[in-house]
């Protein structure tokens, strides 16, 4: 399975029909915070999976990550972006976005 991460932010990544991937982005939801899908082209990619992963031991308030994990549907182009957020304070908060092209073959 391949794996996306904050490195891989402008990539374009290749798929075939029910091929999986995972977006692994750098979250501190005690903040506040979170990563939400912002754009997907639903008819091309879909989310199979929203967690999150954070370390079992360790200090109030410390950081983790949010785990997307997206399956390949129909052949097609598209992009997926994501961004870093407060949702109840609307677009306005979002303070990074993650973006990567997907293009998905037979």
């Amino acid at each position: 399975m391949k794996i996306l991460t904050e490195a891989d932010a402008g990539a374009e990544v290749a798929l075939s029909v029910g091929e999986t991937i995972e977006v692994v982005l750098s979250e501190n939801a005690t903040t506040g915070y979170t990563w939400a899908i912002e754009r997907i082209e639903p008819a091309v990619v879909t989310v199979a999976e929203r967690s999150s992963r954070y370390p079992q031991q360790g200090a109030v308030g410390s950081g983790g990550h949010a785990v997307f994990r997206l399956t390949a549907a129909t052949p097609g182009k598209g992009t997926v972006r994501l961004r870093y957020w407060r949702e109840w304070e609307g677009d306005a908060s979002a303070i990074r976005r993650f973006q990567f092209g997907v293009t998905v073959a037979p």
